[in-house]
């Protein structure tokens, strides 16, 4: 089958000539995917000649408007089993049609394996089946025998101890914590360089899109153009991450905690506990403003990072927005920033 992709809901791809990418054509993936391969349990996604389908006990969604790659990462040199699956709804911050999910069916080279990943927020949001599809994140063909993860996704709930010996997260904020330790590169590596796009598999519990980076055609908001998407399913609810870089070295997470904010207090707790030392280099004029901080996060033996925290804000924004900066200074303030900001934090 010739290896390119279109972008057009499924019924019309299923009317397209010959060699195109439809999921009608997929049939390797089709049948019904549940969270562990148990088809009693629900969300679900379902895959047949009609489409694609989300479905919850609320209700369901489908077939989905989809864009169908099987070269989605790794371009035309690309041989393996994975076939990528973008759900194209919406619009996007510049106006162009949104892709606020991809589906990654044979994960990790995995038959049977799916990963489902929230990418972007669209205006008008996405079907609530849809979203519960995303929240939940993995889930196996219904059937599939379970197989062991790639070691990216295979990372224990733990942090490691300078014996070796495991140590289990005894809270969600601790778990943030060993997170951010693991994103942090060692205080080792050379001056004005960075980690590369392997060394980040090394965090615990995250499961991240295959290599390469993705290459992105407009730059992200500290002018990145390469990105890995990633998702952490956390004990108190899915994390969502997305390192940004250049093409060889990864230089900012941004990190979304969509299930139980933690809270400012809990969280520098549980950075604490994972030997995190925070402190706070950029505050509002105003302490008592629920509004975004930055902290400055010293660690033995880890590079001096920057963490920007965005707390929630109740039904406004329920999730809470984390940005792990890897330069060594924090970036100056925007000219909006200096009006409402002070770097003198007591």
């Amino acid at each position: 089958m010739t290896k390119f992709a279109i972008i057009l809901p499924v019924a019309l791809a299923m009317a397209q000539a010959a060699g195109a990418v439809a999921i009608a054509d997929l049939k390797d993936i089709h049948g019904s995917y549940a969270p562990g391969g148990d088809c009693s349990r629900q969300p679900q996604v379902r895959v047949d000649r009609s489409g694609v389908h989300a479905e919850t006990p609320a209700g369901k969604a489908g077939p989905l408007p989809v864009q169908v790659s099987l070269t989605y990462i790794g371009g035309a040199s690309y041989d393996g089993i994975q076939n990528w699956v973008l759900v194209k709804m919406g619009r996007d911050r510049w106006g162009d049609v949104g892709t606020p999910v991809l589906m990654t069916f044979n994960h990790a080279e995995k038959p049977g394996h799916l990963l489902v990943e929230r990418l972007d927020d669209v205006a008008g949001g996405i079907p609530a089946p849809l979203a519960a599809v995303a929240r939940a994140g993995t889930f196996r063909r219904c059937g599939t025998a379970m197989t062991g993860l790639s070691p990216a996704s295979a990372a224990p709930s733990a942090a490691q101890t300078a014996s070796g010996r495991a140590v289990l997260a005894a809270t969600p904020a601790a778990g943030f914590g060993q997170l951010i330790h693991a994103l942090t590169p060692p205080s080792t590596l050379p001056a004005n360089s960075f980690q590369n796009w392997r060394d980040i598999e090394r965090a615990p519990r995250v499961t991240w899109a295959a290599l390469p980076p993705e290459s992105l055609d407009k730059p992200l908001p500290g002018n990145h153009y390469f990105r890995r998407n990633g998702v952490m399913q956390g004990d108190g609810g899915p994390v969502k991450l997305m390192a940004a870089g250049a093409r060889t070295m990864v230089m900012t997470h941004y990190l979304k905690n969509e299930g139980r904010p933690l809270g400012e207090a809990a969280l520098i707790e549980g950075l604490a506990a994972a030997g995190i030392r925070a402190t706070l280099v950029r505050c509002p004029i105003r302490p008592s403003q629920a509004v975004p901080r930055w902290y400055r996060l010293d660690t033995p033996g880890k590079r001096t990072s920057f963490l920007w925290y965005a707390p929630a804000r109740g039904a406004a924004q329920p999730w809470e927005g984390y940005q792990l900066i890897l330069e060594q200074a924090l970036p100056p303030p925007s000219a909006r920033d200096r009006l409402g900001y002070t770097d003198k934090c007591s």
